[in-house]
């Protein structure tokens, strides 16, 4: 098993464009205190929203307009508060080395950002899988479903691991077309999604068995979570691919500014883009 952190800058100098330098010191200059609290007051607001809800729905089966299986297995899979606040911990080091960084060394910040926001993402599609399979009526789908996820979680491991053994050692150094896809898919999933979802519900809900029309749609809508939640874990490859990407960046500093012709205060944060480099920086992230 080759080490995909002992590349040398040789190896890997034609696999980091001066795009993802820019892009990772605006994320991190950017990264200002009134930034922080929106992102730490959003983001767990979601998760402990979910985690109340989670707990209502574990003690209250008798009260709820849909019906659930009293004996599904994932009633008693991470039923503390304790996970819950694990996520909360990754995200608020995100938020802090986020922060920390942001005008001392965007570089090195946009690294550790990346490090901590996939742990993040990891553990709250974790949850949400767990949160969607209480909404799984069948024991038999609820054992698909985990399959799926897992097989997804084994082929992110992999194919990260295979990307970047690509990328440092060739003698493909150029980004995979999954990782790019997976950056610009996000604006359009939730479409893709839907047209896929939508067959499923009408079967679902016109040919279920007999109940209330209401109760059969919000199953049918809820139980399609752990599916989705599967397709959103493959964002982890996109992660993956810029946490190695912006290691090198950070191990190579010097070297890469040398490289792209950046002036060590912008590199490091000490004072912003000009203008122009940065109107040219947001153009080529939209292109």
């Amino acid at each position: 098993m080759k080490n995909i952190l002992a590349g040398k800058y040789s190896q890997i100098k034609e696999s980091i464009d001066c795009k993802l330098a820019k892009e990772g010191i605006h994320t991190i200059q950017e990264f200002r205190t009134v930034k922080l609290i929106f992102f730490l007051v959003f983001f767990n607001a979601i998760t402990y929203g979910m985690y109340v809800f989670n707990y209502y729905i574990t003690h209250n089966f008798d009260e709820l307009t849909v019906q659930l299986d009293e004996q599904n297995e994932y009633i008693s899979f991470l039923p503390g508060i304790g996970f819950v606040h694990l996520i909360a911990f990754t995200f608020l080091c995100t938020a802090i080395v986020s922060r920390y960084y942001s005008g001392k060394h965007n570089v090195k910040g946009y690294l550790w950002h990346y490090v901590f926001m996939s742990t993040t993402l990891f553990l709250f599609l974790v949850y949400t899988f767990k949160f969607g399979q209480l909404f799984v009526t069948s024991f038999y789908e609820r054992v698909v479903y985990a399959v799926i996820f897992s097989i997804t979680i084994v082929f992110v491991i992999i194919k990260g691991y295979q990307n970047a053994v690509k990328m440092v050692y060739g003698p493909d150094v150029k980004q995979h077309p999954l990782m790019v896809w997976l950056k610009y898919i996000g604006s359009s999933l939730m479409a893709v999604l839907t047209v896929i979802a939508a067959p499923y519900y009408f079967i679902k809900t016109v040919f279920g068995s007999a109940g209330d029309f209401e109760q059969r749609l919000m199953g049918s809508l809820m139980s399609f979570i752990p599916l989705i939640v599967s397709v959103l874990m493959l964002f982890l490859l996109y992660f993956f691919s810029v946490i190695i990407r912006s290691y090198y960046l950070n191990k190579y500093s010097e070297e890469f500014r040398q490289k792209f012709g950046i002036e060590k205060e912008v590199w490091y944060g000490l004072k912003p883009f000009p203008k122009e480099d940065e109107t040219e920086a947001r153009a080529e992230d939209i292109q």
